[in-house]
């Protein structure tokens, strides 16, 4: 396939501390793990991002800090709890072709977004760390709409150890 490639990842497992708002909760011991595992999957695979938008909530910079890829990346605020519309909005902000791109955020409209980007078939779960890379047959992000992708890959930690 050529085009582009978009990878959806869902924040690693983050930690419950009592008192702490939800945007400032941190990665628990298994989402640090969960994260060093995706990021050995992304370079196996060759999926090192050209460009990251990340949430701006700490387990989502969490994340993506642990997994150590060498890419550039941005915080989107709006992409924290954000639903598929504004997932899409962000990606067709994103200018050029740069490939792939990943989006780190949340539950549920990471999933959404997921299912709604494919053009058949549907993702059945989307836990923690899980990463769908989607590929789109379109030269540049601001091309890309719903029910124009394909799965090209599905991963998640359990499945890596």
């Amino acid at each position: 396939m050529t085009g582009l490639r978009l990878i959806l990842l869902r924040h690693a497992k983050s930690d419950w501390a009592a008192g702490l708002d939800d945007h400032d909760r941190p990665l628990n011991r298994r989402g640090r793990l969960a994260a060093a595992l995706m990021g050995a999957w992304a370079r196996e695979e060759t999926l090192i991002p050209a460009l990251a938008l990340i949430s701006s909530a700490v387990r989502t910079r969490e994340t993506w800090a642990r997994m150590g890829l060498e890419a550039p990346a941005e915080t989107r605020p709006a992409l924290y709890e954000a639903e598929a519309e504004t997932i899409l909005e962000e990606i067709n902000l994103t200018e050029g072709a740069a490939s792939p791109l990943l989006v780190l955020g949340h539950n549920p409209g990471i999933h959404d977004a997921a299912n709604r980007f494919l053009s058949h078939g549907v993702i059945d779960a989307f836990p923690t760390a899980q990463a769908a890379v989607i590929g789109f047959e379109v030269a540049t992000w601001e091309e890309v709409r719903f029910s124009t992708g394909r799965l090209l890959a599905l991963a998640r930690p359990k499945d890596l150890v």
